[in-house]
């Protein structure tokens, strides 16, 4: 019916559909059903608790109490969605690659930690409000994401 679609000829018009005449301009009618797959596999979300990896930039002047109060907000965002802080790894004062807030130096720190997948949006929006955060990446750790 239509040459060259395959599959996709198929969901435009499937078995038992009629096309109405020229004046019902060409609607379906009768068997339409639906091209979506019924029963997907759930991909994301739910489930067991995943590895992540947050690496924050904050302010080269950083003092300890900055970076503290850093790693408690991560720790406490982790864990009230029942997960965990792992290792915390400060790289230190480090040159950025570019000017980041009219700054061309930053403190670096890495923690890994599991967590829901579903509380990474909250760790994200309390690491934005963050003024000491200058950036941040979160990342899933031992898997393609």
């Amino acid at each position: 019916m239509y040459p060259g679609l395959g599959a996709v000829a198929a969901c435009l018009s499937p078995a038992g559909a009629t096309v109405a005449s020229w004046d019902a301009r060409y609607t379906l009618e009768a068997n339409h059903t639906s091209c979506s797959p019924v029963g997907a596999d759930q991909t994301r979300g739910g489930g067991a608790l995943r590895q992540y990896e947050v690496m924050l930039i904050l302010p080269a002047e950083a003092d300890e109490a900055v970076v503290s109060g850093a790693l408690d907000r991560i720790t406490r965002s982790v864990s009230e969605s029942g997960g965990q802080v792992g290792n915390v790894d400060r790289w230190g004062r480090r040159r950025l690659a570019f000017e980041v807030d009219r700054q061309s130096e930053g403190y670096y720190v890495v923690v890994e930690f599991t967590a829901d997948p579903e509380a990474i949006t909250g760790l994200e929006r309390a690491l934005h409000l963050a003024d000491e955060v200058l950036r941040f990446k979160v990342v899933v750790r031992g898997e393609a994401a």
